[in-house]
Parts: structure tokens; sequence; C-alpha cells
């Protein structure tokens, strides 16, 4: 072995140069020693106690090349505490009836290597000065010692300083023990290398070990009877920890770990690499600690337990394979965190946690199939977030329905300084969720599929987003998406784009949430790169109420069922990413006042907003045309239906007022219609006046008590004759004794309250013929228009109408 030579027949066999017998054990020993070769006992016994000697006794005369021997059946017990050896120990392929004890003692180097069989070792306290050496051995036994009282342990090193490394090569521990190897509070100089086959059935104790090189576990199998594989936490590590597949292995395989692997409050100066390796989790409370309750932890069944970890180099679990939880709570990573191709199942409880966690680099989890909630609430990512083309599903279940959103992918008030990449996401079950969080970059959701029932698909409430935020191309939601109350830098593009609400059961307690059905929540957002919304399709509502924007790209004809926009302020109206080139957007005036008609409830707001825009741009006509159809839609639409029968009359009233209003003047904006209306009024009553039937209709009096007709005074008869008109004078007027009877002037003193031109006040219908009641009704209703029409159009000048 290792280029070492075996002898035995030159050093003491039966026909050798020892001659008339076999040489003493020890002397074979110290003459092996000398001459720097392997002893090979062929399978003899060799007494526990002849090596205890040379260890202790004769220690002086053993070359430094130490004792090594082979094949050999080992009786009794290698007793080697408190004893200084400075010289080596090497045992291959030998047989020990008793584990070897070296608890205390000062070694120069241990190996029971190369198929050596042995019970155990008791090593608590022993200081060895290179490695120890189990590579290849088969150690089967159960052992308890003072250093714990609860469990048992095959190999005891509690509190050892090893100076070099720990080799467990192809070793094997199967037996009844608790725990393989119990290292508590051990130092270690070399690396830990448990890798080529290495199997065992116990736990791997290393609490607060003190580890200047590296942790490797190529190609292990871990398969503990008590839950508990790996129990590092509070150890410092100064290389990396290696959880890879075997490249030295035939088979190849990666390493198997069926228990939880403990790294809570650990430190690891390089790197926690895993590769090809599947870590089973045990059931739910079974391998916990009788001190630790894991009940009343967030995660009930992690398989990586390492809450606290501080890594200053990368940790990197690809292409693995996790049966249960992923723990990394308040983790400190300097470096990145790659996550690419890994597989954890651990349905209804967290997959991956980072909650509070820092990670200097990137956090990239790019294919990850996920069932389980994903938790990075709260933690601090120095470079960009990956998780395209992720699978999540199976999250935590709310404890009730008003409890919250069920939520497959958190990172409420995460800090990420970069861009977070999560196109073609496929999310089902839960929400994604980034409730007050802060992203440096864009935000990528294009091609994801965020499947959810009723309740949120995803929300970016309160979330600052220091770039565009990209919901468009191939993107689908079924639940509510949200930004309300987020600020966007750049944009928000929502281009083909698929926004469904399935509807929330009457019955639900968390129907108050969205009791508009609302696809879409952008409340009080402030997007200030402007809002591209040329989604594909919206089934259900639309909230962008109090929302602030630079632009609006859009087709006004595709929002949704609903529409709820009070408040929503922007500047201008963009053409969409699609549109020809050239195109100033969509400034169609019928397009936009179907848009804003399709608000529910109807609110007066918008209308102004969109009539503003268009008269910052030089579109008056448009502005006007856009509040006067909003202000029909409010009148026509009305107060809801029902109330006291004063309600009914005083709403009745409001809607004649303002039908009035809109007929006239246009609800103030078209007051040239009031002159209109007067001039035809007037020439309409003029019209009137003139028939010949005015002649014997009309009268006035003079001052002398004479009646005159149009025509000129009305002669004196009997009362039961008719009055006929006097024959004409040369002054029908008397000469001035009245204003003389001019039609258009009358009717202009009639009809327009504000002109006195003393024809009203002279003339008047005679109620003592037929057509002088006529013209009595018809003057009184050409006063009350006039009248009407001269004060719609005073309110509407002084923009009252508008107010009411």
């Amino acid at each position: 072995m290792r280029g070492e030579r075996s002898e035995l027949g030159e050093l003491g066999e039966p026909g050798g140069r020892g001659g008339g017998g076999e040489r003493p054990l020890d002397e074979l020993l110290l003459d092996a020693a000398r001459r720097r070769v392997v002893v090979d006992l062929g399978g003899r016994e060799l007494p526990a106690d002849v090596v205890r000697a040379l260890c202790t006794e004769r220690a002086g005369e053993v070359d430094r090349f130490g004792i090594r021997v082979r094949n050999a059946r080992v009786t009794g017990t290698l007793d080697l505490r408190a004893a200084d050896v400075p010289f080596a120990l090497d045992f291959a392929a030998c047989d020990f009836a008793e584990a070897p004890n070296v608890e205390g003692a000062a070694l120069h180097s241990l190996a029971l290597r190369d198929g050596s069989r042995l019970p155990g070792l008791l090593g608590n306290g022993v200081h060895i000065r290179r490695d120890l050496d189990l590579s290849g051995a088969d150690v089967w036994g159960a052992f308890s010692t003072a250093a714990s009282t609860s469990r048992t342990a095959a190999i005891w090193l509690t509190e050892a300083e090893i100076g070099g490394r720990l080799l467990c090569i192809g070793t094997r521990v199967v037996g009844p023990a608790d725990r393989c190897i119990q290292a508590d509070r051990t130092r270690f100089g070399g690396n830990i290398r448990l890798l080529q086959g290495f199997v065992t059935d116990g736990e791997l104790r290393f609490l607060a070990v003190h580890l200047d090189g590296s942790f490797d576990l190529s190609g292990a199998r871990l398969l503990p009877k008590s839950g508990r594989a790996i129990d590092m936490a509070e150890s410092y590590v100064g290389g990396s920890i290696f959880l890879i597949d075997d490249p030295d292995s035939e088979s190849g395989h990666g390493p198997e770990i069926r228990g939880r692997v403990e790294l809570g409050h650990t430190t690891v100066s390089g790197r926690l690499f895993a590769r090809n390796a599947t870590l089973t989790a045990p059931p739910v409370g079974a391998g916990t600690h009788r001190y630790f309750d894991r009940a009343s932890e967030t995660m009930l069944r992690p398989a990586v337990d390492a809450p606290r970890l501080s890594v200053v180099g990368d940790i990197e679990l690809v292409a693995s394979r996790i049966e249960g939880g992923l723990d990394l709570t308040a983790a400190d990573v300097k470096g990145t965190v790659i996550l690419d191709g890994l597989v954890a199942h651990n349905p209804g409880d967290r997959a991956i946690d980072l909650t509070n966690a820092g990670v200097g680099g990137d956090l990239t989890a790019v294919g990850l199939r996920a069932q389980g909630s994903v938790h990075l609430s709260g933690a601090h990512i120095g470079g960009s977030m990956r998780m395209a083309r992720a699978y999540l599903s199976h999250p935590v279940p709310a404890a009730e329905p008003a409890s919250g959103p069920v939520v497959t992918l958190a990172g409420d008030g995460a800090d990420i300084a970069r861009d977070v990449d999560l196109r073609r996401l496929v999310n089902r079950g839960g929400a994604v969720s980034f409730y007050g969080a802060r992203l440096g970059a864009a935000l990528h959701l294009e091609d994801a599929r965020l499947l959810n029932g009723p309740g949120y698909a995803a929300t970016f409430q309160q979330a600052t987003i220091n770039g565009s935020v990209h919901i468009g191309d191939g993107f689908r939601a079924r639940g509510l998406v949200s930004f309300n109350r987020a600020t966007i830098d750049g944009r928000l593009d929502a281009t083909g784009g698929t926004f469904v609400w399935p509807g929330t059961p009457p019955h639900r307690p968390d129907r108050r949430r969205n009791r508009y059905d609302a696809a879409f929540w952008a409340i009080g957002a402030t997007v200030r790169g402007g809002m591209t919304l040329g989604w594909r399709r919206v089934v259900g509502g639309v909230d962008l109420s109090d929302a602030t924007t630079t632009y609006l790209a859009d087709d006004p004809t595709n929002w949704g069922d609903a529409l709820r926009i009070t408040g929503f302020t922007y500047d201008r109206f963009a053409p969409q990413r699609d549109a020809p080139a050239g195109s100033t957007g969509n400034w169609d005036v019928g397009d936009r006042v179907r848009w804003l008609a399709g608000q529910e409830p109807l609110d007066p707001g918008p209308f102004e907003q969109a009539a503003r825009v268009y008269r910052q741009h030089g579109r008056t006509v448009e502005a006007e045309e856009v509040l006067i159809h909003g202000l029909r839609l409010l009148r026509r639409r009305g107060a809801p239906a029902g109330g006291s029968a004063r309600q009914r009359v005083l709403r009745d009233v409001r809607r004649a007022r303002d039908w009035l209003f809109d007929r006239v003047v246009g609800y103030g904006y078209r007051t040239g219609r009031a002159f209109g209306l007067l001039a035809a009024l007037v020439i309409v009553t003029a019209v009137i006046l003139a028939l010949p039937a005015a002649d014997t209709a009309m009268r006035a009096t003079g001052g002398d008590g004479v009646v005159y007709t149009p025509e000129g005074p009305l002669p004196a008869s009997p009362a039961a004759t008719p009055p006929t008109p006097a024959p004409a004078s040369p002054d029908a007027c008397g000469d001035g004794a009245v204003r003389c009877y001019e039609p258009l002037l009358l009717a202009i003193d009639t009809v327009v309250p504000i002109i006195d031109l003393g024809h009203r006040a002279t003339w008047y219908p005679s109620r003592h013929d037929g057509a002088g009641w006529a013209y009595q009704i018809w003057l009184t209703v050409a006063t009350i228009l006039g009248w009407t029409i001269s004060t719609v159009f005073a309110l509407s000048f002084t923009r009252l109408a508008r107010s009411g």
C-alpha cells in the first residue's frame, strides 16, 4: 500500500533468517520500524499489549517511521489513553476485537484503514499531530462516553485536536450506534474527507468544530436512523463544504443524505457546493433535539437547516434534489447563491427560505422546481435575482381564508440591487408577493404563468422599482395583479399580457378585498416612465385610481369589464409598441368617451383629466366634447333608483335641469346655442305678432284712456257689440299717444328679459277676443322661455352650470 514494502519472512517467519523459530512480535515490529517496512502478519494474532508496550515503555526504540502492521488480528484493547506516541501507528486490513482507546493521548498519526474491522474508536480529547485515517475501515459498534449522556457513537472525537486530516474514504460505519462520529468542539488542521463510497447509518456530529480545511462528502451515503444526518451547527470551516458526485467512482453517483443537515450559525470561509446530490428530510417531528421545538419554526421539515449560516464564497446547489426544505434564514453569503436546476419538494411547507438573508452577489435559480413556498422576505441581494423557467407550486396553505394571501414566492420587504428576472416562471396555487420590496433595476415577467385561484396572482404593493416593469409578451395571470402605491421609475409595459380574474365566491370572507372583481390594480401607483397598457385580454376590471404617470399608450376599446380611474393622472396619449411609425397614439374622442364610459361607478373626474390632456395639446374642441359627453352620461345614469318620494322628486328635478343645460348651452361649453335659441324665439314671436289676427287681438291704452289697436284708436261702441277698429287715421299711434306697434321690437322686448324697449309694457292681448287669449298664452310662454334661456346662459357664462 502507498508504495511501502511489506515483508514478513525475513523478520522471523519459520524458515526465515531467524533460524530456530519465530521471533517475538515486539522485536519484529521494532525491526520493521527500523527498516521502514510494513509487517504483514498474514492473519496472525497481535496482542494489543505488545503495541501498547512499544508505544509507552519502549517508545524511544521505535523509529519515526512508526509501527505499521497489515493483516493482523489485534486481540485485547489497544489502550493508549494519555500516552505520548511520537511515531506513526498504521494498521491496514486488521481486525480489532475491541475498540482502540486513545482518549487524551498525544499521537503522531493514526491509521485504521484498508479493510480494517473494528467495533469503534474512543478518542475524546486525543491530540493527533498529523492525520487520522479510517479509509476503507468497517466500523460496527456503539459506545457511550461521558461526552454524551443520551447518545451512543461508534467513533468518539469530542474536544480532540487533529492537526492533519480526517480521512474516511470508502469507510463503512453501520451498526446500532446513534451516531457515526461525535466530534463536538474538535479542531481539525486539514480536511475532513468522507467520500468515495463512505456509508453510515448514524449521525455525523461535528458540533462547534473548528476546521481549517474543507469538508468533503463527494459520493457519500448518509442513512441515519435518528433523522439527523449531519450536525455542524456553530462550526467554523476554513475551506469549503462539498456535496458533489464522486468523479472517481465507477457509478459516478452523487451523495445521498437521508436526514437533516444542520449548519445553523456555521461559518464557511470557502463555498458550499452541492451537485447531483439527493437530500431527504425526515418526517415532521423526527430527529429533533429534545431541547428544540420544531413546531414553533416556520419550516416544519427542513432537509438543510442552516439559519444564520455565513459563507464567504458562494452557495451552489445545482442539479440536486431536496426532499424537504432548504432553510437559509438570516444567512450571510458574501458571494452568489446558485440554485439552478434544483428540485425541492416540500409541499405545504417552505421549500426554500432565505428570509432576512444577505447575498452579496446574484441569486439565481434558473429552472428551479419547487413544491412549497420560496421565501425571500427581508432579504438583501447585492446583484440580480434570476428565477427564469422556474416551476413553483404547493405553497404553505393559509391558516384561514381571511388571514392573508397564500404565497408561493414571497419577497416582501426584499432589497434587490439589480433586476429581477422571472421570465417563463410558472406559478400555481399561490401568489408572487414582493410587498414593499425595493428593486434596483427592471422587473421581467415576460411569458410567465401565474395561475392562482380567487386571490392574488402577483402583488408588488408599495414596492419601489428603479427600472421598468415588463408584464407582457405572453404573460398570463389568473388572479389579481397588484401594483398599489408602487413607485416605478421606468415604464409599466403590459403589451401582450393576459389578466383574468376568476371571481370570488360570495361566501368567502376575503371577498371584500376585491369587491369590484378587478384583474389589475395600480391604485395610487407612480409610474414615471409611462404606461403601455396594450394588454391582449382583460377578464375582470382595471383599477388605476389615484395613479400617476407621464404618458398612456393603450387601446381604449380593450380595458376589461369595469374601469376605475378616479384620480388617475397622465400627461398625454402615446402610441403602443406595435403602432405604425409616425403614430401619436389614440386621440379619437369617440373611443376615449367610450373608454371613460366604462367606469364603474361613473365619476366626472376622469372626464376632466382627459379634457385637460386634450386642452394642453391644443385640442380645445375635443376637450369640450369629452366634458359634454361625460356630463350627459352622468345625467343619464343618474343617482341610484329608490329612496323616499322627496328624494325621487329632487332627482327628477336635477335631471330636468341638467337636460336643459345640455340642450341650451351644452353644459356651458356651447354658449352660442343660447343666442341662437333667443334669436329663433324672437323671430317666431315677431312672426306671430305680425299676423293679421294681431290687429284685433293686441291693445294699447293711451294716457287719455283711448284704447288703440295696431290699426289705430278703437272707437266707442255698445257693450253688446264687438269692438271694431276705427278707420285708420294719418297717425295710428294717436300722434304719439302710444308707442307704435312694431312686432319685432315687441318680440325682443318679450323674449329678452335684460332688454326693455317699452313695447311689452304698452301692448297687451285683449281678453275679449279669442285670438287675444292665444296671444296671451304665447307671450307668457315666450317670456318664460326667454327668461330660462337667458338665465341658463348667464349661469353657463359664469361656469355655475358645470358646478351643478
